[in-house]
Order: structure tokens, then sequence, then C-alpha cells
């Protein structure tokens, strides 16, 4: 902002022009409400995006931990490579993934067992 005094360009947020030390007028145009700056403005909305994709990211986990059963389930590698990865982190999700695993595999062993006992009572394939 510049003085109407002697010219001096001020900073915004001064009453008094630094250079001959006049008090500054303010016009309506020049004032601001906000006083933060944009870098301050840019960090505050960074860090208020991370905390909300934060607390998505944990409400859509716990309220798909059914699904990480499944999933370990049906492809019982991917569930115990879940259960690895997610063991410190999120404990409750580990274990579900871990126990879908162990069953999808006693599963597939028991079923395994039952076509080669089936088999073998018809005299084979």
């Amino acid at each position: 902002m510049k003085c109407k005094k002697c010219g001096f360009d001020t900073p915004n947020n001064s009453n008094f022009c630094s250079h001959c030390g006049s008090p500054i007028d303010f016009d309506d145009e020049f004032i601001s409400i906000d006083s933060k700056t944009e870098e301050e403005k840019n960090e505050e909305h960074t860090k208020n995006a991370n905390e909300n994709m934060n607390q998505m990211m944990n409400i859509d986990i716990s309220r798909a931990s059914i699904g990480w059963y499944f999933l370990g389930f049906f492809f019982p590698l991917a569930g115990i490579i879940i259960f690895f990865l997610f063991l410190y982190k999120k404990p409750d999700l580990a274990f579900k993934a871990r126990r879908g695993a162990i069953h999808g595999f006693i599963l597939s062993i028991a079923l395994t067992f039952l076509f080669i006992i089936t088999v073998s009572l018809k005299g084979g394939l």
C-alpha cells in the first residue's frame, strides 16, 4: 500500500508510514479480514485434507474388515500377505485376513481330499 503523503510503499498491516510517519488511511478495497498469508492458508488446507483422508481411510478399513476375511478366504496367499502387512498397524484387520486365509486353505484341502476319494471310489477318471 502506498502512503498518500509521501508515496512510500508500506506493508499492508501497518497503521503508519515507515518513511514519513503519517497515519495510513485505509480504503475499503484494501482492508483484509483474514490476516493469514497464502502460505499459511495452503498449509492449513493441506493439513485439513490429510486429516480428512486419514479419517476416511480409518473408517473404510474398519467397516470393510469382513471383506478382508473373504479376501483371505478365497485367496489364502493374499490373506497371509495382508496379515504380515497390517500386523502392527491394524491388528484386528490382520487377524481377520489370517483367519479367512486359514479357513480357505483348510476348506481347499478338505475338498481336494474329497475329490480324490470320490474319483478313486468310482474307478478313476
